[in-house]
């Protein structure tokens, strides 16, 4: 179960009886407002976090407030992190050791008065039972003088009447895979009728030869990364003998992945090439895509789907050519030269990296982290906090489709009521134990349409049993 809590802002609502304040010392301190009290359990922790508005405090130089969190139910109890908020002179104390020294955890802030001040409260305990019913206290004391002092207690207790018990949030981790990537890419390098020499300053031969040396380079180039195979494979229109076009389809793509080598200067066992003849699955798409530009388009489709000319292609294109001859020759201007092309794929592995890495990595190259290294970074920061919904969102952005990213980005949506958000990412997390738990939350939230999008759901698993 899940602890939800939201607390607008609260007053002190019971003051314990006043003890003699220490000369200097106000008897009562006020001003510190508590918003955004949160908790929520996730997995084997319990997430708490708060705004504490420092906005209206007013402290005198050598006053401090220590604020004192814990969680409690039923007898159970929890010290949380305190915070200590000192003036002027009490922080310098502090800074120069006079005072001891705030425990491990605990966070020590300076007031400045008549400014607008935040602190921003987050920890993570380790979760117990008991806290499915816990509420939250904050003791507040008054100390000044350069030392502690006895004076008055303020218990802080939030209300009760507003926390709700929810299906927990199930943050899945993504399995930890190999990272490999293909970058693929379609090179238009043209060679002068029949001839199958290359040369790189002919027409458009610069800029297209130009993009596949860069490429290449860039990941060559980066230390991250390790290129495990180049694969480039050719491309002849379906125009001349079908025995003359192997010719060229072949050996043009072997001097094309010739100048590559050279000019990337990587091994030749990288090298993989390959050719396709004709290529007639690229005149049909034209034929689908761009058939209105010609008067037969149908029955040029029909005459290149028609199995009879399987096995011979160059009757296939006579009958084109003879049949429907204005049609072929705008073919031929028009379509063909982009029939000529040569297709190249770029396989490479990223090596793994450690959690701080992947820190620095997420801001520079995303796309290098898999969604596990993701997921642990996620796992430094407080479940709900800025940071953490940072990283869920580039994870579902880079992987759009992967059932875990979307799940928990639908989580990370739901912590924070972003109902229509959320349902985006839901509705392609899946049919799993996980998804289904989300959807129960936004029903019992209230929010639309999450009752029957939990029904649809739970039919679809039925369904896939």
């Amino acid at each position: 179960m899940s602890l939800r809590v939201h607390i607008v802002g609260f007053a002190v609502c019971v003051a314990a009886t006043a003890m003699a304040a220490s000369p200097g010392c106000d008897a009562k301190i006020s001003g510190a407002e508590i918003r955004d009290f949160y908790a929520n359990r996730a997995g084997d922790r319990m997430a708490v976090s708060m705004q504490i508005v420092l906005d209206s405090l007013e402290l005198k130089s050598e006053q401090q407030l220590i604020l004192s969190p814990r969680l409690s139910a039923d007898g159970d109890t929890m010290a949380l992190p305190r915070i200590f908020i000192n003036g002027r002179k009490q922080q310098l104390r502090y800074e120069r050791g006079a005072d001891k020294a705030p425990e491990r955890g605990d966070i020590v802030e300076r007031r400045r008065n008549g400014k607008q001040q935040t602190i921003d409260y987050s920890v993570l305990v380790l979760y117990q039972s008991w806290m499915d019913h816990m509420t939250a206290v904050i003791s507040e004391t008054d100390c000044g003088c350069g030392r502690q002092t006895p004076g008055p207690v303020v218990a802080l207790q939030l209300p009760t009447a507003e926390v709700s018990y929810f299906p927990e949030l199930a943050y899945i981790q993504p399995p930890a895979e190999p990272k490999e990537y293909n970058i693929h890419k379609t090179s238009y390098v043209t060679f002068p009728v029949d001839k199958i020499e290359l040369y790189p300053t002919y027409m458009n031969n610069p800029a297209e030869l130009d993009t596949i040396i860069s490429t290449i380079r860039v990941v060559r180039d980066d230390p991250n990364v390790s290129i495990t195979s180049i694969s480039l494979h050719g491309y002849a229109s379906p125009e001349s003998p079908y025995d003359h076009n192997e010719y060229l389809a072949s050996n043009r793509s072997q001097t094309i992945k010739d100048y590559v080598q050279r000019m990337s200067n990587l091994a030749d066992g990288l090298f993989h090439v390959t050719y396709t003849v004709e290529d007639w699955d690229g005149l049909k798409r034209f034929l689908n895509e761009r058939g209105s530009e010609i008067a037969h388009a149908e029955e040029i489709l029909a005459i290149c789907d028609d199995p009879k000319w399987a096995d011979n292609p160059d009757a296939r294109e006579w009958r084109i050519k003879s049949q429907y001859r204005a049609d072929y020759d705008y073919m031929l201007k028009n379509w063909y030269p982009y029939l000529r092309h040569t297709d190249y794929d770029i396989r490479y592995t990223v090596r793994s990296f450690s959690i701080e890495e992947a820190k620095q990595i997420l801001q520079a190259k995303p796309q290098q982290l898999s969604l596990n290294e993701m997921y642990l970074v996620a796992q430094t920061y407080a479940p709900g906090s800025d940071p953490f919904n940072e990283v869920m969102e580039i994870a579902v952005r880079l992987h759009p489709t992967d059932t875990s990213a979307n799940l928990n980005a639908g989580c990370m949506r739901l912590e924070h009521d972003d109902y229509q958000r959320a349902k985006h990412y839901l509705d392609r997390a899946g049919t799993t134990a996980e998804a289904r738990a989300c959807w129960e939350l936004a029903s019992r939230m209230g929010l639309p349409e999450a009752t029957r999008n939990l029904a649809e759901l739970e039919r679809r698993m039925e369904n896939e049993k």
